[in-house]
């Protein structure tokens, strides 16, 4: 299996409401953390320097059920 990193960062800003910004997607992990160390001194992410989220996502596959489909 083949995997990529989405790195974004994301607060919450009052109840209910979210701003989420998608930096990018990397491979190794380590690029995605180099990239947050980054975006820690930019204006906008400083401020909030433990929001960033990285995400481990499989890629090179069907994710799409067609059984699913059939039965509906």
């Amino acid at each position: 299996m083949k995997y990529v990193f989405m790195l974004k960062h994301s607060r919450h800003i009052e109840k209910n409401v979210t701003s989420s910004r998608l930096i990018g997607f990397y491979s190794p992990m380590d690029k995605a953390n180099a990239v947050i160390e980054k975006y820690k001194l930019i204006t906008g992410f400083k401020d909030y320097p433990n929001d960033f989220v990285i995400e481990k996502m499989e890629i090179d596959f069907d994710d799409y059920d067609f059984e699913v489909e059939e039965m509906m």
